[in-house]
């Protein structure tokens, strides 16, 4: 259970990072206070490319619908969820696993 727990969170940190370069490149007065159509297909199509790397296309599709809903269920927003620790990653991906 602790390797998936560690596997989790690295995965899902490296989508984090990745989404929030992005959002380094946009204007404060630009950003939503939900979760766009775009970050949420950015989000899972990151999600699932680090995941199946470790398990089957549909258990990484199944993690990674899990792990947006928990994102979306816990923020408020997408810069909210930019702000996410590791340990809050660990709280969300248990449900997950």
């Amino acid at each position: 259970m602790r390797i998936k727990q560690i596997l989790a969170a690295f995965l899902f940190t490296a989508l984090v990072i990745s989404c929030g370069n992005k959002a380094k490149d946009i204007n404060v007065s630009e950003i939503k206070t939900e979760f766009s159509e775009e970050f949420k297909d950015e989000f899972t199509r990151e999600c699932v490319k680090n995941a199946k790397v470790n398990s089957s296309t549909s258990k990484a599709e199944r993690y990674c619908s899990c792990m947006l809903d928990q994102v979306m269920t816990k923020y408020d927003s997408e810069l909210d969820a930019g702000n996410m620790t590791v340990n809050d990653v660990l709280e969300l991906a248990e449900s997950c696993i």
